[in-house]
């Protein structure tokens, strides 16, 4: 693993420290862009499209966050909602979901209110109850 070879404070040092190819620069800018040049094709020669699907920026905190975990890639989200939206479209239909019974508001209303419309099926339980977690546990339990 690339963590496993360098302290995690030059890990940290480094962290996408690769040249800017446009400028050069050692520490990359800050993409602000939120749409991307097309090509007379209509083809994304530089491979972003627009910056809530990927850009230069997150990419690197992305790669980062995944060298410093030791991991294979890392997805990084605008929100919480966001990520809990992705992760709930990953479920197949059917699946139980349990969440703890303090969970974001914003979560469980989007448990009901969108998911449940697609099949998936919650309950909640007290998560600082290691017994009241596993009671809550369904065969079909896909998240917790």
């Amino acid at each position: 693993m690339y963590h496993d070879r360098i302290h995690l404070e030059t890990l940290l040092a480094k962290a996408g420290c690769e040249p800017d190819p446009a400028t050069g620069a050692v520490i990359s800018p800050p993409c602000l862009s939120t749409t991307f040049e097309r090509a007379p094709d209509g083809s994304y020669p530089h491979g972003y499209l627009y910056s809530r699907h990927d850009n230069p920026t997150r990419h690197q905190l992305e790669d980062t966050l995944a060298r410093l975990e030791g991991g294979q890639a890392c997805a990084a989200f605008a929100s919480g909602m966001a990520a809990a939206t992705a992760l709930l479209q990953a479920l197949e239909l059917g699946s139980h979901v349990l969440i703890p019974d303090d969970v974001y508001y914003g979560v469980r209303n989007l448990l009901e209110n969108v998911f449940a419309n697609q099949g998936l099926r919650y309950s909640t339980a007290d998560f600082s109850d290691l017994e009241a977690v596993r009671a809550a546990l369904r065969p079909n339990t896909r998240l917790i």
